[in-house]
């Protein structure tokens, strides 16, 4: 009988995938891999045997079927994904269906993958206008959550059990509130509640990229549990 991955011990073969997996920084699932020099195609007819630069090689997941069980959970579990492309500028000037994208992303890698799924990064959830006229009192006015962010936090909530960390990467401008205390509080009780709703999550960690767009953002967004970031 010849030599096996499995001769070696269950400690030693976990330190392999960690080597081969595992990066400490996100791994961007983007449709725009020609704009996003830092993308990573983990599925489909560009699936890489190796990626250097992002020190990633799930070319050992092709290995055998045993192989890629017990591997899998790596690479899925102790990674972070990201929906946010490279630039979080881009969320906002090019915006694609993210809902529909990451549905897409689980279908191909399967329910048994997606349940290893543990922390994932996404541009802030897009409001719509509020339904009311500018001139109704603002205690009245309602943002609707953008129909493609709806479908991805559902998506969560329905398709992955075991997500714990939401990191999201908001950007000057993605609040249509107008700067208001009240209709600030509004559009963020929308998202808020939508957030809310995926029971695993145990960390929200938001990312404002610039000046917060109202100082009573962060105040609102701590009050929910969120942990709030400024980046320059």
């Amino acid at each position: 009988m010849g030599w096996s991955l499995f001769n070696l011990p269950p400690e030693i073969r976990n330190q392999i995938y960690d080597e081969l997996l595992v990066v400490s920084h996100p791994l961007y699932l983007s449709p725009t891999p020609l704009w996003d020099t830092r993308a990573v195609c983990l599925y489909g007819s560009h699936d890489p045997t190796c990626t250097p630069g992002l020190r990633l090689w799930p070319a050992i997941l092709r290995a055998s079927r045993a192989v890629h069980r017990e591997a899998a959970w790596r690479l899925y579990g102790a990674n972070c994904f990201s929906l946010q492309r490279t630039n979080p500028y881009f969320d906002m000037v090019f915006a694609f269906d993210v809902g529909d994208f990451f549905a897409s992303f689980l279908g191909v890698i399967g329910p048994r993958n997606a349940g290893y799924l543990r922390r994932v990064r996404i541009p802030f959830p897009r409001l719509g206008s509020p339904n009311l006229p500018p001139t109704t009192g603002e205690a009245e006015r309602e943002f609707p959550l953008e129909q493609q962010s709806r479908l991805l936090l559902e998506t969560f909530a329905a398709r992955c059990p075991e997500l714990r960390v939401l990191e999201v990467s908001a950007a000057m401008g993605c609040f249509p509130a107008g700067g208001s205390p009240d209709a600030a509080s509004k559009a963020l009780s929308v998202v808020g509640a939508q957030v809310g709703a995926i029971k695993s999550l145990q960390s929200v960690i938001v990312e404002f990229y610039g000046a917060l767009s109202s100082p009573h953002l962060r105040d609102l967004m701590v009050a929910y549990g969120w942990t709030v970031q400024l980046v320059q």
